[in-house]
């Protein structure tokens, strides 16, 4: 072949599929389980399509790739995109992907006579590497060369972190390390494992994502795929979702603060207004289930917007000892060390529990070096303030 017409590309590479398909066939039937399997795929396109665009322009197929599609109980996601950064996609795959399992549960309860049992779904994303075959054309402007297919051992690759899903505790929504590395720095609790990669290797460290604050949730959809309209998808948040949910999916916890979060405005003058300050508050108060880290983060972020910095703080450090790999909750305890040696009310008390604090941070960041040089100095500028107080 002609290496003119073979390229070299970063991708996006998202598998997801039916988590135990054929014990959810033999307890369905085979009529009812292709018509959920249907269902599924209709969904998975639709929504995927909304979030990453398939078939691409004829100009955009020259220098970029999108591709959804679903066979049988699987659907993937290939996207080739220099114009969006690499995390730009990967946050964009965690939010489809927590989207699609949202839709799902919802769905399932608004079936007149739903299965006994839930479709659960498997998640596996990752970023890296692929070849692409180009095809030489002919157009007045002269020979172009679009990209027609794509190989390579990465779609491989994250074929094997989703099948590796299925040891999960949390969401069951798999990163591949290289995918994890680039999105640390975003609200998002990771979970590791090792694990084996069939025809790959023996032992291989994955990141299963256990919560995430997604700002900025979309939940309008289509024409196609059940529409669940906006005050379907808040109502469900603020009544459906109760405690039971939470201990058996603790991944909604986050997903429900996200959607909430983000739908202030959305109920404002509305009669679902008191439900959603009800809902809201019972949240923000501890009310629920106090052991996710994201739902900590958000609850710190509450605290910082109320200029409460030491309640901020003591909540990021919480979540700081019982999960290391959220370096966002880092990088907020400086801003509100920060923050909180700008106070004009600040007293004695308070400039020696900055100083524990970011004493404390450098002493764990000459372990693991997760810090960037400029946060890292950021902390010993709140110290020399500290001292100079």
């Amino acid at each position: 072949m002609n290496d003119d017409l073979v390229s070299i590309w970063d991708a996006l590479l998202v598998f997801v599929d039916v988590v135990d398909s054929s014990v959810y066939s033999s307890m369905l039937g085979v009529e009812n389980f292709a018509r959920e399997v249907l269902s599924f795929q209709d969904l998975f396109c639709v929504l995927g399509n909304q979030y990453f665009k398939d078939k691409p322009s004829f100009e955009e197929k020259v220098r970029a790739w999108s591709e959804v599609g679903a066979r049988g109980d699987e659907g993937f996601v290939f996207v080739i995109d220099p114009e969006q950064s690499s995390i730009e996609l990967i946050d964009k795959a965690i939010r489809f992907a927590f989207e699609l399992k949202t839709r799902i549960k919802i769905m399932h309860r608004n079936k007149k006579d739903p299965p006994p049992k839930e479709m659960e779904i498997a998640v596996g994303i990752h970023y890296g590497e692929v070849a692409t075959i180009n095809r030489l054309i002919t157009t007045e402007h002269g020979q172009r060369r679009l990209i027609d297919k794509l190989l390579g051992y990465s779609i491989n690759y994250a074929k094997r972190v989703e099948t590796s899903s299925r040891v999960g505790r949390f969401s069951r929504v798999f990163l591949s390390k290289e995918a994890a590395d680039l999105v640390s720095y975003l609200p998002i609790a990771l979970y590791k494992h090792e694990v084996p990669l069939k025809g790959i290797k023996e032992s291989e460290e994955v990141y299963e994502i256990r919560s995430v604050l997604l700002d900025g949730v979309p939940i309008k959809v289509s024409e196609g795929a059940d529409i669940i309209n906006e005050e379907a998808v808040i109502r469900y948040f603020k009544s459906e979702v109760g405690e039971e949910d939470f201990l058996r999916d603790s991944w909604l916890k986050s997903v429900t603060v996200s959607v909430l979060d983000e739908r202030k405005d959305s109920v404002k003058g509305t009669a679902l207004e008191k439900e959603y300050a009800e809902r809201i508050d019972q949240i923000a108060l501890g009310k629920l289930v106090e052991d996710d880290p994201i739902l900590l983060y958000w609850r710190a972020r509450v605290c910082e917007n109320n200029e409460k910095y030491s309640r901020a703080i003591s909540y990021l450090k919480k979540i700081i000892k019982e999960c290391p790999h959220l370096i966002r909750a880092r990088t907020q305890v400086i801003e509100n060390c920060y923050k909180m040696m700008k106070q004009e009310k600040k007293v004695s008390t308070d400039i020696i529990f900055i100083r524990d604090t970011a004493e404390e941070l450098l002493e764990l960041e000459r372990y693991d070096g997760i810090l960037s040089e400029k946060e890292r100095q950021r902390l010993v500028e709140i110290l020399d303030e500290t001292k100079a107080e």
